[in-house]
């Protein structure tokens, strides 16, 4: 079940489905998802499905998803039961019968977010009170990180049983483009225009450098579909296909990451896997995902003149480098296979226990 298909966590359930329908038969595959965001998911298709109108988070769609989460578990009758992200894992673990063994990925922990004023900390502490109380009931937790299993265990937030599995995305071809003349470098900036992604740092950042300098690609909009930008030197294409990102990550130089909070950021592996460097906040990395000076830079201070002075820092052909190596290290660690063949084993570990 998921609540939600966009973003990162539909990024992973599209790399999930298709190999369990291949490996499992489409007949035993079920997905639980929102009925307004499946037109963007056309891989999930072949699963058996139970949706839901809406994706949105008001208390009637909520309770409809958690209805219709009943009606899959009455007549699907599962024996794994896998909740992608927060809201999934609460209506999946909170309330109702479930037979099946619970797996939870949430995908980025909610109170792992930088957050402000008194309403903000008290969403906080009450994320943190309802994970430590839900964990209890959840036979496997998948946490996307090392970071995000820390972040757990410092809060007391522990289940049956933990285990680290890395995001991963299925290779594609990327068809080569001719050797650019020009030093300009050329940048993307991949996700929604909000407070968590830092567009602002992104267009900060550029609007002080000159055009034959750098270009920004910005890729993604705001939640009421506004994508404007004022500076010279972007160009704002809002939301584009999959092909279409992949598209203009492999003709960048660089991915610019600047987020408040990430879990392991998907766009990240995608540029990895289109051989394109990754200039990253130090809030957004993981331990996993980029080495400072080897897939990228790591930039510690979350302001666009720290970024500006960073990207500066070396030449172009110091990041078309480092893309190289980016590469490299997608075919050694980020391969939707492995991904695949771990969850795979943390399904057939959990079905064992079960018929003991």
């Amino acid at each position: 079940m998921s609540q939600v298909l966009h973003a990162g966590v539909g990024s992973v359930i599209e790399e999930i489905v298709p190999h369990q329908i291949a490996r499992w038969g489409a007949e035993n595959v079920a997905l639980v998802v929102p009925e307004d965001q499946l037109a963007k998911a056309s891989p999930l298709r072949a699963a058996r499905l139970f949706t839901f109108p809406s994706s949105d988070r008001s208390a009637t769609s909520l309770l409809r998803a958690w209805r219709t989460l009943q009606g899959a578990r009455a007549v699907f009758r599962p024996d794994i039961e896998h909740l992608h992200s927060t809201f999934a894992g609460i209506l999946g673990r909170l309330g109702g019968r479930c037979d099946a063994a619970r797996v939870y990925c949430p995908h980025g922990w909610a109170f792992s977010r930088d957050v402000q004023g008194w309403s903000g900390r008290s969403a906080v502490r009450a994320a943190v009170w309802l994970e430590r109380h839900l964990a209890p009931s959840t036979d496997a937790m998948v946490l996307v990180s090392t970071s995000e299993r820390d972040a757990a265990r410092a809060r007391g937030i522990r289940s049956r049983s933990d285990t680290v599995i890395l995001n991963s995305i299925a290779d594609r071809p990327v068809k080569l483009a001719p050797p650019r003349l020009s030093d300009r470098l050329e940048i993307v900036f991949v996700g929604r225009l909000v407070r968590q992604k830092a567009p602002e740092i992104a267009l900060e950042m550029m609007r002080s450098l000159p055009p034959d300098r750098a270009h920004l690609t910005l890729i993604g909009a705001a939640p009421d579909g506004s994508i404007l930008s004022d500076t010279p030197n972007v160009s704002c294409l809002g939301w584009i296909s999959r092909e279409g990102v992949h598209a203009c990550l492999a003709a960048a130089d660089i991915l610019v990451l600047p987020s408040r909070w990430e879990g392991l950021p998907m766009s990240a592996l995608e540029a990895f896997r289109a051989g394109t460097a990754v200039l990253i906040s130090d809030a957004a990395n993981s331990p996993e995902l980029v080495r400072d000076g080897v897939e990228g830079r790591i930039v510690a201070d979350l302001s666009a003149e720290a970024f500006r002075a960073t990207l500066l820092s070396q030449s172009v052909e110091d990041w078309r480098a480092q893309g190289r190596r980016a590469r490299a290290s997608y075919e050694e660690r980020f391969t939707s296979q492995r991904m695949n063949a771990d969850l795979d084993a943390l399904y057939v570990r959990l079905l064992r226990a079960r018929d003991r």
